[in-house]
């Protein structure tokens, strides 16, 4: 399926002149024009996040999230705790 109304490509193509089964152009800037349905925040993320690398390719990442939010908690204490000295 190809759906081409306005000359920006969106649809489904197996042919072998495309690397990628789902191809979105969005029309517009810094918005992708993906929406994954039934899925929020709350959502079970087993430790890994949707991202997309640099050629704009969707993938799936290792959430460091909980680690980073550690880190700067134990950081403030460290602050916290010299600041009383």
């Amino acid at each position: 399926m190809k759906i081409n109304p306005t000359g920006h490509f969106t649809g489904f193509d197996l042919s072998a002149s495309h690397a990628n089964v789902v191809d979105i152009n969005s029309t517009s800037s810094a918005i992708s024009g993906l929406r994954l349905r039934n899925l929020s925040t709350t959502s079970n993320s087993n430790g890994k996040v949707l991202s997309v690398d640099n050629n704009g390719d969707v993938i799936l990442v290792r959430d460091n999230s909980v680690e980073l939010i550690a880190m700067i908690k134990q950081l403030q204490q460290q602050v916290n705790s010299l600041q009383q000295n």
